[in-house]
């Protein structure tokens, strides 16, 4: 589970299965949410952001209670928000990329997406993803 700070939260990290714990800068609102999620989740589960339908369905298996598609999730906040579909990665590439553009060194953007080597974060600020994603930015 998370543990948020007042600018840090801090969650498993590494999708080579190592998980690593790293701190993760997060804005008020972010925290705040965050806060409330895990104040508010469903009890006994372990998760912070529970599926209800996996409660009812698997009631004494609290393993199962998490949410397997979180891809479809963050999907779907965007039709409302009338922004193209996009994953938490699309996100990732946006972040780095803004850093980038904004002037930020390559340390620093290598630190704050977590990476341990400089040329990974090079490969993501100089993919075609980034490209697409700055078209997607309104002017």
């Amino acid at each position: 589970m998370a543990r948020v700070t007042p600018r840090f939260a801090h969650g498993p990290g590494k999708k080579d299965g190592a998980q690593r714990p790293r701190w993760v800068p997060v804005i008020e609102r972010v925290k705040q949410a965050l806060q409330y999620a895990s104040q508010h989740h469903t009890k006994n589960s372990p998760w912070v952001f529970t599926n209800p339908k996996m409660v009812v369905k698997y009631p004494h298996n609290p393993n199962r209670w998490r949410y397997l598609y979180r891809d479809k999730f963050l999907a779907t906040l965007c039709d409302p928000a009338e922004v193209p579909r996009m994953g938490y990665h699309n996100l990732r590439h946006l972040a780095s990329s803004n850093l980038a553009a904004g002037g930020v060194k390559l340390p620093e953007i290598q630190k704050f997406l977590g990476h341990e080597r400089a040329t990974t974060t090079e490969t993501s600020l100089c993919s075609p993803l980034g490209s697409i994603i700055w078209k997607m930015l309104p002017t």
